[in-house]
């Protein structure tokens, strides 16, 4: 099984986010990250769970820069009880 290293940034205040892309423009405005692994949404909220060390992820770190932090993921997750066609 081949592992995956998930590149992480880091805002000035020391906590560290998983940059998630929207598109190839938003992810080739930073040369650093010279390959790219697409994995589904699920995936992404299981990773940004299971490590402690991340505070949450950001979209678009170059261009938009929304940050959501775990406990925001975790209130929106599809873990949650929304149910479909339900107004929130």
């Amino acid at each position: 099984m081949k592992k995956i290293n998930i590149i992480k940034i880091t805002d000035e205040k020391g906590n560290e986010f998983i940059p998630v892309f929207t598109d190839w423009d938003n992810l080739q405005l930073n040369h650093e990250f010279s390959q790219a692994v697409f994995f589904p949404l699920k995936d992404c909220l299981t990773v940004i769970r299971n490590d402690q060390s991340l505070y949450g992820t950001v979209i678009n770190p170059y261009s938009d820069n929304l940050v959501i932090s775990k406990e925001t993921l975790n209130l929106i997750s599809e873990d949650s009880n929304i149910m479909k066609n339900e107004n929130v």
